[in-house]
This record gives C-alpha cells, structure tokens and sequence, in this order.
C-alpha cells in the first residue's frame, strides 16, 4: 500500500512539475520581450521629447534679435517658430510599460493641440 501511494505521489509531483517548467519559462520569456520592448519605447520617445524640448527652448528665448529683424511698424517680433506637435512613434509597443505613464505621453499631442 505504502509503495502505491509512493507512485501515485510520484506521478502526480511529475505531472505538476511538467506543467508548471513550460508555463514558467514562457513567463519568463514574455517578460524579457516586454522590458526590451520599453527600453526601446523609451529611447524612440526620448529622442522625439528631446527634439521638442530644444524647439521649444529656441522657441522661449527668442527675443526677436535671432534674425535682426522687425516687423512694418519697427517692432521686434518673434522669430523662431513655436513647436506645434509632437509625432510620438506608433510602432512600438506601448503596452509594454506602465499604463498611466503611457496615457500621459499619449497625450501630450491632444494637450499641446488644446494649447496653441
């Protein structure tokens, strides 16, 4: 009786241990392709932030010198134009990082639309 139980304990261990190595491995896997697919996501986002950040910077310290020029009446006028849209990348996989950052940087168009 005892070497019975034995086998059945066996076998059920097995079967659990055979189930549980693929599922593992899988979730493993699946969580590697998501950080890579935010580390990438992150790169393609700081190169479109970035571009803005300096349009806009350009954009602020415009004192309507940058081409010495001036408008009929004689008056200094802005120069440099300010940024009107941020074109974030569309093939990346936004899933892949935290939902409200994401809605945050998604966004950022709709706001900047609003804005101008």
């Amino acid at each position: 009786m005892n070497e019975s139980l034995n086998t059945i304990l066996a076998v059920v261990v097995g079967g659990v241990i055979a189930t549980l190595v693929p599922w593992l491995r899988e979730s493993i896997n699946q969580r590697q392709i998501r950080q890579k697919d935010a580390q990438y996501l992150a790169v393609r986002v700081v190169v479109v932030l970035d571009k803005f950040v300096e349009e806009c910077a350009r954009a602020v310290a415009d004192n309507g010198l940058s081409f010495g020029q001036r408008d009929q009446d004689g008056c200094l006028s802005p120069q440099v134009p300010v940024p009107k849209q941020v074109l974030l990348p569309d093939d990346v996989n936004w899933r892949s990082i935290d939902h409200d950052l994401a809605y945050d940087l998604l966004s950022i168009p709709v706001t900047l639309a609003h804005d101008i």
